[in-house]
């Protein structure tokens, strides 16, 4: 017998229907794992078909490093979209390094990006390890 192979593109349906799924049901801790072994650019198209309102909150599953491999492969609008949906969870203020250039197309994406997401608690659907991290 030999083995089942499976498409690029099935691969993706399956990760995109299956993250689509439990970000409905609200399963975080069962998105994460999801997106683990999957490669930035597929994580980025599957982001960019869900929602929009799903969108920021498959982007937190993600670590920092990940989130901001994955933002580059984003589309820029999704780019920008994000930019204010993550900003909203502090207050709505950009870190300044990103207020006066978060338009510009030549900005420096990895300074921004890591500036926001090290201002946000840890990824969803980890746990805090201390209670004081929860505030």
């Amino acid at each position: 017998m030999g083995e089942a192979t499976i498409s690029r593109h099935e691969l993706h349906q399956l990760i995109q229907t299956q993250l689509r799924s439990l970000l409905e049901q609200n399963n975080l801790e069962g998105a994460k794992p999801l997106l683990k072994p999957v490669q930035a650019p597929d994580i980025a198209q599957a982001i960019e078909e869900l929602p929009e309102a799903m969108q920021a909150i498959a982007f937190r599953l993600l670590s920092k490093d990940e989130a901001i491999e994955v933002y580059e492969h984003l589309d820029s609008t999704v780019q920008q979209a994000l930019i204010i949906e993550l900003s909203s969870l502090f207050s709505g203020s950009l870190p300044d390094a990103c207020q006066s250039q978060l338009w510009d197309g030549a900005y420096r994406v990895r300074t921004c990006v890591r500036q926001i997401m090290s201002l946000l608690p840890e990824p969803l659907g980890q746990r805090p390890r201390c209670f004081s991290r929860c505030f």
